[in-house]
């Protein structure tokens, strides 16, 4: 299978929680991880500590961190840098797509803790499975068997590029979270205690990612996530670069509603948390 790009797991000593909705990406002139001027951007994972246990948050296992709630069942991770394959999703400045500003930067996840695969749980039936359905081929890995390198003990749902080039027919997609939609119930309370309710201006779209040739040990293998942008939250329009304007730039978006920032505006006026909107969460200054 064609990759435009190789990309290697970074080493996940850095661990950090998935606290933000989006959050400014340091730029610098130099060639390496994340922060760098160009799209050759190795693919890094991170991820936060999960909290295994039975509790009712288990429906949200391998869908979306809704407003960062981080439900016990899970942790987060975050995927920085996205390889380019045929009918697969359309990366930020990847080849051949070099000038496509609203591509995906990279994606992140929601999943349980296990450094076997045979230890994953099952996709819940009464969480994202409903949406994906009980014949879906996608099926939960350990990052820790999955990685060629400095794999975390983390499930994920993997899938199968060589089909999505094959067919064009991407099943992570059917766990897309739809605009101006009611959100599903798994990430809601008390599923997600933090998560709100705020309908999507634009859809939050699960695809089948590749972090690259070599990237999994099996070369057909993708993981299913959710897409991360780069945008600027003072006026909301994707980045071109990381040193270009619009002003703002750049930040990686994880969640369309709080893109443009309306923080210190009327919106926001209010004292009640439910009221005020999303984009509330950060300074239009």
């Amino acid at each position: 299978m064609a990759r435009a790009l190789f990309f290697l797991v970074s080493s996940v000593s850095s661990i950090v929680p998935v606290a933000a909705a989006s959050r400014p990406l340091a730029a610098t002139a130099a060639a390496g991880p994340v922060a760098t001027v160009t799209y050759r951007l190795p693919a890094t994972s991170r991820r936060g500590t999960p909290i295994v246990g039975e509790s009712s948050s288990a429906a949200a296992m391998y869908s979306w961190n809704n407003n960062a709630s981080n439900p016990d069942c899970c942790g987060g991770v975050i995927i920085e840098g996205c390889s380019q394959y045929p009918n697969g999703p359309t990366c930020w400045g990847s080849p051949p797509n070099a000038t496509v500003v609203n591509g995906s930067y990279g994606w992140i996840a929601l999943g349980p803790k296990a450094a076997r695969t045979s230890d994953c749980p099952a996709i819940p039936a009464d969480g994202i499975g409903s949406q994906l359905g009980a014949d879906t081929p996608l099926y939960p890995v350990s990052l820790k068997e999955a990685l060629t390198k400095d794999g975390s003990d983390f499930c994920v749902l993997a899938c199968n590029m060589s089909e999505v080039e094959r067919t064009g027919v991407d099943p992570c997609n059917k766990g897309t979270i739809a605009a101006n939609a009611p959100l599903p119930a798994w990430l809601l309370p008390p599923v997600q205690k933090l998560g709100s309710p705020e309908q999507m201006p634009s859809p939050v779209t699960m695809s089948c990612f590749s972090g690259g040739m070599g990237w999994m040990k099996d070369p057909t293998m993708g993981m299913c996530g959710y897409n991360a942008t780069v945008r600027s939250p003072l006026t909301g329009e994707f980045c071109p670069t990381f040193s270009a304007p619009p002003a703002g730039c750049p930040t990686l978006a994880l969640d369309p509603r709080t893109m443009p920032c309306c923080g210190g505006t009327a919106r926001c006026e209010t004292e009640a948390g439910s009221a005020r909107p999303m984009c509330c969460q950060c300074k239009s200054k």
